[in-house]
């Protein structure tokens, strides 16, 4: 890919990320890190020991529940709600942007058609 391309995907990515749902999302990222080190703390560990567990052992429910009941008081927040909503917002948008790339490339292709 010759250079010009790459600095149009490099325009489209630069205006993707300056679009406010994108500043927001990077701002809750702060706020939850800086505001609930507490919760993040108890998800992770929950999460590392299910993971490690599982290496060892088939009974998992303890690992599942105690990671259950961290990830429920993570995601009650109301930070890590706005956080994941814009999240999946912010993913439907970058895929709807690939969509568009693959479709018109597509359709420029089709329009030399030789065969």
């Amino acid at each position: 890919m010759d250079n010009k391309l790459y600095d149009i995907l490099n325009d489209i990515a630069n205006e993707f990320v300056n679009q406010n749902i994108v500043k927001e999302y990077k701002e809750l990222d702060k706020i939850i890190y800086e505001k609930y080190p507490h919760e993040l703390l108890m998800f992770n560990t929950a999460k590392e020991k299910l993971e490690e567990m599982k290496r060892y052992t088939t009974k998992l429910d303890i690992y599942k529940r105690d990671l259950s009941m961290a990830k429920e008081k993570l995601y009650s927040l109301p930070e890590v709600k706005r956080y994941l909503f814009i999240q999946r917002e912010i993913q439907k948008e970058l895929d709807k942007l690939s969509n568009e790339i693959s479709k018109r490339l597509s359709n420029k292709f089709k329009e030399k058609k030789v065969l």
